[in-house]
Parts: structure tokens; sequence; C-alpha cells
């Protein structure tokens, strides 16, 4: 249904060491693994009702994860990028009552994201900050996906290869000297357009299909888990200026 991720885990981590070494001394770079966590406000159920066919696609749990670049911009300013595999997963039910026909099951979908982000530090203790962010990204879909069984066939197309989304983030951080930042926060995406359109074709039992059609929004909730490298420019610096 859907290609192993393994060339997507090696394409990301490439680009993580690439952008580390290019801003060595300026940026802060760090890896994240974001769940992604299926709140109905936040992640709206597609339902389908049309005469006798009842379908339903719903998020259930995904997960994102990749690398993170921060440039910092004073004491309390940020700016924060990076790139990101997102791994969307639903449950689907479809109904048809007048051949008593049901199906259930589940249906990967892939994307990449690029955000852009500003962040506003709070410092609530020596080494505790807490920060607020907001942004957009650019999210690339790599592919449609499709699952297929004796009489139904479900396939779930991409409305463009790359959209654009609004980000909102809030999320605490602890930092250290010599070990780094470790930070837990939560993040709210939401597209600009649709994300994609579920098709359910039904093949009943002279083999005719019937095809009904839902939008998927793509909106998620997810709980961000940080880890930055610290390297601090000023004293990179001076190790310069020194050698």
């Amino acid at each position: 249904m859907i290609r192993p991720f393994k060339k997507h885990l090696v394409l990301i981590f490439l680009l993580s060491g690439l952008s580390g070494f290019a801003q060595n001394g300026v940026l802060t770079v760090g890896l994240q693994f974001k769940p992604i966590i299926p709140v109905a406000f936040f992640n709206d159920i597609s339902t389908i009702n049309v005469e006798d066919i009842s379908a339903e696609m719903s998020p259930k749990f995904g997960y994102s994860f990749g690398m993170t670049v921060r440039r910092g911009i004073g004491e309390l300013f940020a700016l924060e990028t990076g790139i990101n595999y997102i791994q969307r997963n639903y449950n689907y039910d479809y109904t048809r009552t007048s051949f008593e026909f049901e199906e259930k099951g589940d249906i990967t979908f892939i994307s990449y994201e690029i955000p852009l982000t500003a962040l506003v530090y709070v410092r609530l203790g020596e080494q505790t900050y807490m920060n607020v962010a907001a942004g957009v990204a650019a999210t690339m879909f790599p592919s449609d996906v499709e699952t297929l069984s004796e009489d139904l066939r479900l396939y779930v197309f991409r409305k463009n290869w790359i959209q654009g989304s609004v980000i909102a983030n809030l999320g605490f951080e602890f930092r250290t000297e010599e070990s780094g930042y470790f930070y837990v926060g939560a993040t709210y995406n939401s597209p600009l357009t649709t994300m994609a359109v579920a098709e359910f074709t039904h093949f009943d039992s002279t083999r005719i299909p019937t095809s009904v059609r839902t939008d998927l929004s793509g909106t998620y909730l997810s709980l961000d888990l940080r880890y930055y490298f610290h390297d601090d420019p000023d004293k990179k610096k001076k190790r310069k200026s020194n050698g």
C-alpha cells in the first residue's frame, strides 16, 4: 500500500548533517520526534452519507520526526526551520446497506514538511524557558495511496503536490551548557486548503462500481519532543580569534 519509508529516514538525516555542517557555530541543530494525537476537536472526522452508503475516515495516532535548525536573534527571539517526515494514519469504515456490505481497515498518508517559525522566549528560571512560536510550513506529498480488497477500493489522492499551512506552538525547554537543550511542547498545524480526497469505490455483486468521495483536512495536534546539540556561537568566535 505504501512504499517502505527507510529511504525517507536516510534523506532526513543526510539533510540534518549537511545543515549542521554548513551553519556550524551560528545555528543550533536538533532532532525531534512528534506523536500526532487524534483529538476530535482538531482532527475533523470525514463522513459520507449518500442514499444507502455510509463511509467514515477518522484519524488515529501518527507520528513525525526530523531535524530542526534554530537561529537566535538576541536573547528573547529566534527563527526556526528544518525538515520533517510526517505519517498520518486513518481508520476507515464503509457500509452499503442495500447489499449488506461493510468493510473496515486503515490507511497511511505520507508527507514532508519544511516549517519556518518565529519564537519568543520567556525565562522561567536559571535554565528553564517557555517559548511561543508561530509561522508557516510548506508540505510536500510524494504520492497518492491506495488500498484494495475484493469488493472495495479506497484511493486517497493529494489535492496538490505542495501545500501551505499555518503553525502555532507552545513549549518549554531546559538548557544546559554541556548537554544541550531538552524541549517538550505541542504544535497545532492547520493546512490552508484541503490536504487530500478519499474516494471509496464499491463493486457490487454484478461488479458495477459505485464511488463516493470525502475531503481530508490534514489538521493535526502533536506532542513535540526535541533535543538540541548546543554550541555557543560566542565561544566559537573566541576560539577562532585565539587560533
